[in-house]
């Protein structure tokens, strides 16, 4: 198996399943933070190329608060969420009692705040990977870029010195008062940690 490219079909249902778990748990997480009773959408969870990366974006020029980690141990993946703007400046009202906060310009206590939520998030999904696989995962201090969507993807992908050719894309909705608050999750598993993944989801 050379990665993701040659993943069957069920093979990409497993790893979709981490997708789905992982959204769930996110959720939940997020809302107990915010105090916020979000609802899920159902998650769309992809196998796709490297090269499609920014086209997965609905609005690629579009300024979002990127959060990156990675996992190391027994599964190497690195693991990156995109916020879009109006979700990252509802955190922000939210956690800052109803402060209106500028994405483009964040203060250093702003950019540390999405960061924390962009752990609690990621490590959702770290969560749903290490349940699924029985397997112990460390997991790195987070970094955060805000940008736009297709530039914060494209650093964060040549950040990862990983030669993998796919990654599984997760897109997921929360909605709030009838708002639909987009966001998207990035998993980049070396072959071998992809391989022990799929061995233990067997």
């Amino acid at each position: 198996m050379s990665g993701l490219k040659e993943c069957t079909e069920e093979e990409q249902d497993m790893l979709r399943e981490i997708g789905n778990i992982g959204s769930g748990n996110a959720m939940t997480s997020l809302s107990m933070m915010l105090h916020i009773p979000f609802e899920l959408d159902v998650p769309e969870c992809k196998v796709i190329p490297k090269s499609l990366a920014g086209q997965m974006l609905s609005k690629p020029q579009n300024l979002y608060a990127g959060v990156s980690l990675e996992m190391d141990g027994t599964v190497d993946c690195m693991l990156a969420l995109l916020l879009n703007e109006e979700f990252t400046e509802l955190i922000l009202h939210n956690l800052n009692e109803g402060a209106k906060a500028d994405v483009a310009q964040l203060t250093e206590e702003q950019k540390s705040a999405i960061r924390e939520v962009g752990n609690i998030m990621g490590n959702s999904y770290v969560t749903a990977v290490a349940s699924l696989t029985g397997r112990e995962i460390d997991v790195s201090v987070p970094q955060i870029v805000v940008d736009t969507g297709e530039t914060i993807l494209r650093e964060f992908l040549s950040e990862y010195n990983d030669p993998s050719e796919r990654f599984l894309f997760i897109n997921t909705s929360f909605r709030y008062r009838h708002k639909k608050l987009g966001n998207y999750m990035l998993l980049c598993p070396t072959e071998e940690s992809l391989k022990n993944i799929l061995q233990s989801l067997g």
